[in-house]
């Protein structure tokens, strides 16, 4: 993070859960975002610090640490740089009361919307009232995106330091399954930008998919996903892979059972797939690393 970027921003929003090798929180002008029902557990929820409250020398030492927590793929704790004209604890409360999730058929539990990875899903995900309920005051926010871009968020439509978001019913399975998304987005090599809104919609899907079949533990859905996206959406209709999935009696899981298999095994069961009818066919994916 250029430490002009950080000055275009009167806040910057933390994670401290993610603080490891940062500067010490305590020495930070800072105000916690609480929320109602985590008042026990206040080391789990983000915190706004003032920036315009910091020396120059604590602002690089923030820059510095942004940085190499980027170089070192480490979850984020710096989340976003905002700018409102409402004071800071205005801000911090309005943060707070979106941070339990209300939607329907998911049970209250804490929203990690601050989150970047979140953050990004979210601005697809959302309509322009919900962001702008999501957002209130606030208005620049600024966070990296899923390539690692800094992207400025401003609402299009007036916020009210009263709003709660509340997430529709047609959008709750995509946030249940963006630590998924997240998890395979990694483990492909999807160029980013305007297809990464694409593919997430595409891992949605097939994780939705492994859900039917009955996978529930994350590692089994990364699985599931990796492979539909590597090899086809229609990969585990090939009776080898179907046998992997209706498996009952094993103690291994089914991430377990299909991590031995070499890459040319899949090329071909996907080859077969195509050939006897299957699957339909389809162009591989092309992609590329994304951090």
């Amino acid at each position: 993070m250029e430490h002009t970027l950080l000055l275009q921003h009167r806040y910057l929003l933390a994670d401290f859960l993610n603080w490891a090798d940062g500067p010490k929180p305590d020495a930070l002008p800072s105000v916690l975002c609480m929320a109602r029902g985590l008042e026990n557990d206040k080391r789990i929820l983000p915190v706004l610090i003032d920036i315009e409250q910091l020396s120059g020398a604590e602002q690089q030492t923030l820059c510095d640490f942004e940085q190499f927590q980027r170089r070192n793929h480490a979850a984020p704790g710096v989340c976003a740089l905002l700018n409102s004209a409402a004071p800071i604890e205005a801000i911090a409360k309005y943060l707070g009361n979106n941070l339990m999730l209300r939607a329907s058929n998911i049970e209250p539990a804490l929203f990690r919307y601050y989150d970047p990875r979140v953050f990004a899903h979210l601005m697809t995900l959302l309509g322009e009232e919900q962001k702008a309920t999501l957002l209130g005051p606030i208005t620049h926010w600024t966070a990296r995106d899923l390539t690692g871009a800094w992207q400025t968020t401003t609402p299009t439509v007036a916020g009210a330091l009263t709003g709660q978001l509340f997430i529709h019913a047609s959008q709750t399975a995509f946030v249940r399954n963006i630590g998924v998304i997240n998890r395979v987005l990694k483990v492909l090599k999807h160029p980013p930008s305007a297809q990464a809104p694409d593919a997430a919609e595409q891992i949605h899907k097939a994780t939705e998919t492994a859900r039917q079949y009955g996978l529930a533990i994350p590692d089994d859905l990364v699985a599931f996903a990796s492979q539909s996206q590597l090899y086809g959406p229609q990969i585990h209709r090939h009776p080898t892979v179907l046998a992997l999935l209706r498996v009952t009696d094993d103690e291994l899981t089914y991430a377990e059972r299909t991590e031995s298999i070499e890459t040319d095994t899949w090329q071909r069961m996907a080859a077969e797939a195509v050939m006897t009818g299957i699957a339909p066919s389809r162009n591989r994916l092309e992609t590329r690393a994304v951090e």
